[in-house]
């Protein structure tokens, strides 16, 4: 776990840990914490917890130990009325945003499997940069994914918090911010991408989360949860010939053009940064199509390709393209059709929601074009279900 401030207050706290087996061992840990605002006073120390720990049998110890727990209860106040040397700050715990309303039962496990590093950005109320705050996987398990985030107390401060998180971070690029004087307006996430704007890469998770907070109390840590948001997709793109004759995805160039290469702080797509998304993986492969007019083998060329967040009133085109002819088999705005699915799911699942919340929720899109003899599009099929075409609705 790494921290970055702008914070002057240092201070230091003991943790104190026991165990005891069979009421006849009793094992006193104590282990001294690098605070984030502690770096003078342990500066060589590592960012991990450095434990000492003296174990003894035998009931003469237990006396000695609780001795000892109450002596370092005691450096935080404990047990007497001042608790000024203790911590303040939040206690944050991670949700997705919209699995709570469709998927009750689904907890926090579509997150957990998906964060291994997290990026905290804390301003004040003036929008100005505080400090940043990380965290890795080993840290997020050991925690239950709860983040402790000390803060310093101040009467009547407003911290806002800007959350970054997944998996592999290598393709996304986050400004060096300054504490003190930076500003929130800087903060942006841009996606990596070639010269040409081209990004064929297997992508990374992508959560976002935004907090205003403005009940720190003072030697109080606070519990608040965070609503987090998918800001990336994945896409299994398959052509499905019906004709019979054969199709190989190394003939096709499968493309996802989409003007969503940089977010700010507000979790926006801000315009004017477009990018080409390429398939990171294609396959040919072939299926036996049970439907009675249609059997025997079909031939499929399917690729795979991924995107940052969607949005409702925005385009994003799929274009597949014939490598040999240079013609192009499927040119849709992609956005259009998968909000043709969103009524189907809400139907099908109990809820309602706005074009935007279903695109924020759906992550994972199955969609299968049907090429006609002549190679033209019929129909296609998102997440099983089926959009019939005509020539008005291309």
């Amino acid at each position: 776990m790494g921290f970055q401030h702008g914070v002057s207050q240092s201070f230091k706290f003991l943790v104190y840990r026991v165990l005891r087996e069979n009421h006849l061992c009793g094992t006193l840990c104590y282990s001294v914490v690098k605070h984030p605002f502690n770096h003078k006073i342990f500066p060589t120390m590592s960012d991990k917890f450095q434990t000492f720990c003296f174990s003894h049998s035998g009931s003469w110890f237990l006396p000695f130990l609780w001795l000892s727990l109450l002596v370092g209860l005691s450096a935080c106040s404990w047990t007497g009325d001042d608790r000024s040397d203790c911590p303040s700050g939040f206690r944050i715990r991670l949700q997705p945003a919209l699995h709570a309303q469709i998927q009750p039962d689904s907890g926090t496990g579509v997150i957990t499997d998906e964060i291994d590093t997290l990026s905290l950005y804390v301003f004040d109320a003036q929008g100005q940069f505080v400090c940043l705050h990380t965290e890795n996987r080993q840290s997020l398990t050991e925690n239950d994914y709860i983040i402790t985030l000390p803060l310093e107390y101040k009467d009547g401060d407003v911290y806002e918090l800007v959350f970054w998180a997944g998996g592999d971070n290598r393709h996304y690029r986050m400004p060096q911010l300054t504490p003190g004087s930076s500003t929130r307006d800087e903060l942006t996430l841009r996606l990596e991408r070639d010269g040409d704007g081209r990004q064929d890469d297997e992508l990374g998770h992508l959560w976002y989360g935004h907090l205003r907070l403005s009940r720190i109390q003072p030697s109080e840590l606070t519990s608040v949860s965070v609503p987090m948001l998918k800001d990336s997709n994945r896409f299994v793109i398959t052509l499905h010939d019906t004709s019979g004759q054969g199709l190989d995805a190394d003939d096709y160039d499968f493309t996802l053009l989409a003007d969503n290469g940089r977010m700010n702080a507000d979790n926006e797509v801000m315009t004017g940064d477009r990018v080409t998304y390429a398939a990171y993986h294609t396959e040919s492969a072939s299926e036996t199509e049970p439907a009675p007019t249609r059997t025997g083998e079909v031939s499929l060329a399917r690729a795979r390709l991924n995107t940052l967040r969607l949005l409702a009133d925005q385009e994003a085109r799929l274009v597949v393209t014939d490598r040999t002819s240079g013609q192009k088999v499927v040119d849709v705005d992609l956005t259009r059709y998968l909000l043709m699915t969103r009524p189907l799911f809400e139907e099908s699942n109990g809820v309602e929601l706005s074009d935007q919340d279903y695109l924020d929720y759906e992550d994972r899109f199955n969609v299968i074009f049907y090429l006609t003899p002549m190679g033209k599009l019929e129909a296609l099929n998102i997440n099983g279900w089926i959009i019939r075409l005509n020539d008005a609705q291309l």
